[in-house]
C-alpha cells in the first residue's frame, strides 16, 4: 500500500509538471537506479557529461544528479530506496547503497531492510527502514526522523535519532533535540511523527 502511495503521487506530480519530450539519454552500463522526471530543470551528470532530462531516465553509479531552484525530481534505487530531490539540490549517488549530498535537500523512504548511506561532508548518516529527511546548507547538516530510526557518525559525536527527533551538525556542534512540529515538503510523501507499534498477533 505504501509504496502504491509513492508512485501515485510521483505519477500524479509527473503529469503536473510534465509535458516536454527530449532525445533519450544514451546509457551504456550496469545502471543502478531511475529518475523521475517532475518539474524542470534536472540534470545528470556521468562520465563527464551533463545533460538535462525531461523524463524518467535511468542513471549509471557516480552519476550527479541536480535540480535547479524550483525544480524537483524523485528517484529510485534498484535496491527499493525510494527518494525526493527538492529544488537547489546536488547529490552523487555512487551505487545503490551509497549517496553524497553536496548541497540541498532529499527525503529518503526505505522499506524493512532496505538501507542506503548518506555522506554528507565530513560526517556519515545511515537510513535503514525509516523515512527522513535530510538537509545540508552553508556547512550545517539537519535532518529529521519521520519515522524508524536514523544512525548517524560525524566528528562531533554519533548517535542514533529516533522517529520525531531533529538532528542538527555544524561543524563539530552535534544537537539531538525532539521536534513538536515538522513540515511535509514532499508533496505527502511523509509520516510524520512517531509511528505506533504493531500488536503482535
Amino acid at each position: 500500500m505504501k509504496r502504491q502511495r509513492w508512485v501515485m503521487i510521483v505519477v500524479l506530480l509527473a503529469l503536473a509538471y510534465g509535458g516536454r519530450s527530449c532525445e533519450k539519454l544514451s546509457i551504456s552500463g550496469h545502471t543502478v537506479g531511475i529518475v523521475h522526471f517532475i518539474r524542470p530543470v534536472v540534470t545528470l551528470t556521468s562520465g563527464g557529461v551533463k545533460t538535462a532530462i525531461f523524463e524518467d531516465t535511468r542513471f549509471l553509479p557516480d552519476t550527479k544528479i541536480e535540480t535547479s531552484a524550483g525544480s524537483r525530481s524523485s528517484l529510485a534505487l534498484d535496491t527499493g530506496v525510494r527518494m525526493v530531490v527538492d529544488g537547489g539540490t546536488s547529490i552523487d549517488v555512487v551505487s545503490t547503497d551509497e549517496i553524497r549530498l553536496a548541497s540541498g535537500r532529499i527525503f529518503i523512504d526505505a522499506d524493512e531492510k532496505e538501507q542506503v548511506l548518506v555522506r554528507t561532508g565530513e560526517g556519515k548518516l545511515t537510513v535503514i527502514g525509516s523515512n527522513v529527511s535530510i538537509q545540508s546548507e552553508g556547512g550545517q547538516v539537519t535532518a529529521y526522523t519521520c519515522s524508524g530510526e536514523l544512525t548517524y557518525a560525524f566528528p562531533g559525536g554519533n548517535g542514533v535519532a529516533r522517529a520525531g527527533e531533529s538532528l542538527g551538525v555544524k561543524g563539530k556542534e552535534v544537537e539531538l533535540a525532539p521536534e513538536e512540529l515538522w513540515t511535509d515538503w514532499t508533496g505527502g510523501m511523509a509520516e510524520a511523527g512517531p509511528q505506533p507499534m504493531e500488536t503482535p498477533v
